[in-house]
Order: C-alpha cells, then structure tokens, then sequence
C-alpha cells in the first residue's frame, strides 16, 4: 500500500490515485497469473489414485505435502511436478517436512553406490 502522508509532500493527489490504481491493477493481474499457473498443476493432483500416495511413518502424505507447497510457488519449483528432492533447504524452511521425516524421504529404498571397478 501507499504511504500517503509520506508522497503528499512531494506528488499531487492525481498522481498518488494513479499510483494506487496500478498496484491494485498489479495484484489482480498477478492473482489471475496465480491462478493460471496453478490451473494444470492442480488437475494432475486431482488424477492422481490416493491409494497409491507415499505415506510417512508420521501418517503424513508426501504427495499431498508436495502439492500444497508447489501450489504456493511464485515460480516453477520440482514440487511442482511432485518431485522431491530431500536437500532442497526450503521444506525445513517452511516446515513442509521435519528433519526426521526428511531423514526417512532421503533413506526410502536407497540404493548402495557400487564401488568403481580396478
């Protein structure tokens, strides 16, 4: 929001009514942008059969998690496309996950790395 008092000082009162309309023109546009972007991402949810979802030992569905964090990125993010990647520091950040349930994500049928041959 515009700080009035502040811009009454140095700009007309038309100016600041033009500055006000463009930000709220700004933030309609960005929220239809929101909602487009979300659009497909939240019909491939909707396909996807519950009983095939990754559940935690916590009770806690992977998928489900993934797509209401995915669902609030400004920008394109793997989360997006329902993978996860166990590093990636923003689901500590925004506690998506717990470091115990992210343990568990990195541990899940983990393959051994085989040693280089001689």
């Amino acid at each position: 929001m515009v700080n009035k008092s502040f811009l009454k000082q140095t700009m007309k009162n038309e100016e600041i009514a033009m500055l006000e309309s463009q930000a709220q023109e700004s933030h309609i546009q960005s929220s239809s942008d929101v909602e487009e972007h979300n659009a497909g991402f939240e019909a491939m949810f909707k396909k996807l059969d519950n009983s095939k979802k990754w559940f935690l030992s916590t009770g806690k569905c992977v998928d489900n998690e993934l797509f209401v964090f995915g669902s609030q990125c400004s920008a394109d993010h793997p989360s997006r496309s329902l993978i996860i990647d166990p590093h990636d520091e923003n689901y500590a950040q925004y506690k998506i996950f717990t470091p115990e349930e992210l343990e568990e994500i990195k541990e899940y049928q983990k393959k051994p790395m085989p040693f280089p041959t001689k």
